[in-house]
């Protein structure tokens, strides 16, 4: 069975009829629709992070206390940056550290990330940087 297509002159070119076109672009179109439900759908990672509770952070970290501040921090290994994060930072040369200040103070203090690292990645930016 031999496909019957339907012309139309216009202005001396020759363009097929609207119903082949139609039938082309829906085709085309729910392939397209089918490729990106199959990549949503398989081609996706599944993330299930780990609880920062359980890696012990708190226990390991380092601690230092001014008058009623005090700061504690510990770096993540790169078995645990994966699991929290999902992704390997070491990769990217970016190391992730936990930090956990207590202020006990009056008066609030605001401590820029940038002041403790001038290396400091932003989260969007170490997202960022993970994604590529």
């Amino acid at each position: 069975m031999r496909e019957v297509r339907e012309l139309h002159a216009t202005n001396g070119r020759r363009w097929p009829s609207s119903r082949t076109h139609f039938g082309r672009c829906y085709q085309r179109s729910m392939g397209w629709c089918l490729a990106a439900c199959l990549i949503c759908t398989f081609g996706c990672e599944k993330f299930h992070p780990q609880p920062l509770d359980k890696i012990g952070l708190e226990q390991r970290a380092k601690s230092n206390t001014d008058g009623n501040v005090t700061v504690s921090v510990a770096a993540l290994s790169k078995e645990e940056a994966r699991g929290v994060l999902g992704v390997d930072l070491d990769r990217k040369g970016i190391q992730p550290v936990w930090v956990k200040v207590e202020n006990r103070e009056a008066i609030p203090f605001l401590i820029p990330p940038i002041v403790m690292d001038h290396e400091y990645f932003s989260p969007m930016e170490a997202a960022w940087q993970a994604h590529a």
